[in-house]
């Protein structure tokens, strides 16, 4: 019959090892990944604060790989934060110019 000792040693040694796993594996996101591009298709307009263009604020663009992410960072950042009521849009699109999204305005 085995220890309990034993086996909860086993399971905290798989979670020591998992951990440094993760501890040396773990890169970052940099700005450069989010707005990092091939082709224009890789990149969409998002909010670029708290408020998007339709209140007050104004949109970037970013990889589309990274829209959840973004969003989430900024709902998290901007709880409680009031946007006023003001169309601020303008017509744009993305495109990818030297390997970074960019906003350009039509």
């Amino acid at each position: 019959m085995r220890s309990p000792f034993l086996v909860i040693s086993f399971f905290v040694f798989v979670y020591f090892l998992f951990g440094i796993y993760l501890l040396l594996t773990y890169k970052p996101v940099t700005m450069n990944d989010i707005k990092g591009c091939e082709v224009d298709e890789d990149c969409v307009q998002v909010r670029a604060g708290c408020c998007g263009c339709e209140a007050g604020g104004e949109n970037t663009c970013i990889n589309k790989n990274y829209v959840e992410a973004w969003e989430n960072s900024l709902n998290s950042r901007c709880k409680g934060v009031a946007c006023i009521t003001l169309y601020n849009c303008v017509p744009s699109s993305c495109e990818c110019i030297n390997n970074t999204c960019v906003l350009r305005v039509k």
